[in-house]
């Protein structure tokens, strides 16, 4: 069993986010803690597109709120950050002194082989034990 677990989930999670963060819970136990991230990526400023910081805003409120009814969470346990994905994630598993991280990850295609997926880096690069859910396609 785990004593601190940081699941990450995408801003628009489906059925993954109810898999990952009740896989989280068992490998939590009943004494471990579960917190959940979830991460806006940043746009390269190369794209030429200005976002409305009011309207990003205003998306992570909805996200939050959301994450917290959807998993009967407290305030505390949840984190919207915004910025690099497995750049976020990591410091945030260090920072918060978290023992396992738990993503969610579908079948890689041709894509990622080439470019790589979010699970991978995070399993490449993490200084904690990290837990994969295989997700359907």
């Amino acid at each position: 069993m785990y004593a601190k677990i940081l699941v990450l989930l995408e801003p628009g999670y489906g059925d993954e986010g109810q898999q990952a963060v009740q896989a989280a819970r068992t490998l939590a136990g009943p004494d471990g803690a579960v917190q959940v991230l979830t991460v806006y990526q940043e746009l390269p400023t190369y794209y030429g597109l200005e976002v409305d910081s009011d309207l990003v805003k205003h998306g992570q409120k909805e996200t939050f709120a959301r994450i917290v009814a959807d998993f009967e969470l407290a305030e505390s346990d949840v984190l919207v950050r915004s910025g690099h994905v497995v750049r976020v994630v990591l410091e945030t598993a260090e920072e918060g002194g978290h023992d396992c991280i738990v993503v969610a990850s579908h079948q890689p295609g041709w894509g990622h082989r080439l470019l790589g997926s979010t699970a991978a880096a995070v399993v490449r690069q993490s200084h904690c034990s990290v837990h994969v859910c295989r997700v359907p396609e």
